[in-house]
């Protein structure tokens, strides 16, 4: 159940960037949110395949310094490992519901490189279940990535 938990809420947080616009009053260049959505879109296709999983683009879209809920970018990774490695006996089993997007947007403070990402997602199943989300990004090197809480719990 824990690892359905992460999955579902990585897959919240990466699909947010599929669409991604913005406000507020940030300088980061239009492109910079195309590339962030293309990537993040991208990262959302190969989830269901243990050779997604283990794509290094897949972590590319995490900044180096992220931390949400104790998870950081290593026990991200350590986690696509293991899951790439349980799909690869069982390519029929879908790893989690795959979820769609509405409403996303990135708002930037007026100074300062940590921003807001917001949207709805949606699954897929019968029942339709939505969820509303902010997560922290940051603009680091001109991209944008996920940054997470800050928090160790």
């Amino acid at each position: 159940m824990r690892n359905y938990v992460f999955k579902t809420t990585l897959a919240a947080i990466l699909v947010a960037g599929l669409l991604s616009a913005c406000g507020g009053g940030d300088d980061s260049p239009p492109d910079t949110r195309a590339t962030f959505g293309a990537a993040y879109g991208s990262g959302l296709a190969n989830m269901s395949t243990a050779a997604g999983l283990q794509r290094a683009a897949l972590l590319d879209v995490v900044d180096a310094g992220f931390l949400d809920g104790g998870y950081n970018r290593a026990k991200m990774a350590s986690n696509f490992s293991a899951d790439a490695a349980s799909l690869s006996g069982a390519t029929a089993v879908s790893l989690f519901p795959m979820v769609s997007l509405s409403n996303p947007v990135i708002t930037c403070p007026t100074s300062g490189n940590i921003c807001s990402f917001t949207g709805t997602v949606t699954n897929t199943d019968a029942d339709a279940t939505e969820a509303s989300f902010t997560t922290p990004v940051i603009f680091s090197d001109g991209a944008f990535r996920l940054y997470g809480d800050q928090a160790s719990s």
